[in-house]
């Protein structure tokens, strides 16, 4: 069956986009003036459905110089999101997944003034059967493990509940009695 794709622009996804950029681990990015553009890859088959996509739902690529000058809000870079996919996610995995691709993004101010642009690699990449059998083996791997354990529930489903404690019973003022 083929399937068409397209692209287009999204107020949603700019906001977010927006939104995330606002975190502390994004300041250095704005601070020294990185534009970003943000759309949506539409994938529709021939019934008019949207499919899902067939690896990561965020890509981040860098715009070269010659595409920045066709382009009217001169971005420096273009984050490309699934439709479908953020369509069916839950606001939480689409926050996590703008800001993974926005920790792609390395910039900095070099002599000059001039803007020095990079795509950084992703900490790690791993499997989880390697992890099962063998744990943390590497410093990296210890510090995603301190992030996890930093965040619990947030990162993984707790393992437990966590139980409140019972409010303590103060006990009623006793009336003088006369």
């Amino acid at each position: 069956m083929a399937t068409n794709i397209e692209y287009s622009f999204d107020g949603e996804l700019d906001d977010a986009v927006a939104s995330m950029l606002q975190k502390r681990e994004f300041k250095n990015i704005v601070d020294v003036g990185v534009k970003i553009a943000a759309c949506m890859l539409v994938r529709v088959d021939a019934d008019g459905n949207t499919q899902p996509p067939k690896g990561s739902p965020i890509r981040m690529m860098k715009v070269s110089p010659l595409h920045r000058l066709l382009m009217d809000k001169k971005p420096h870079y273009l984050l490309v999101m699934d439709y479908h996919w953020w369509n069916e996610a839950e606001d939480r995995a689409r926050r996590a997944m703008l800001h993974h691709g926005l920790c792609y993004i390395e910039a900095q101010k070099a002599e000059g003034n001039e803007l020095v642009l990079k795509m950084r690699k992703p900490d790690f990449v791993l499997f989880t059967a390697t992890v099962s059998r063998y744990g943390a083996w590497s410093e990296v791997m210890d510090e995603l493990a301190d992030a996890f354990a930093s965040k619990p529930g947030r990162f993984l489903p707790a393992t437990e509940e966590a139980e409140e404690p019972e409010p303590e019973i103060q006990d009623e003022p006793q009336a003088a009695q006369g």
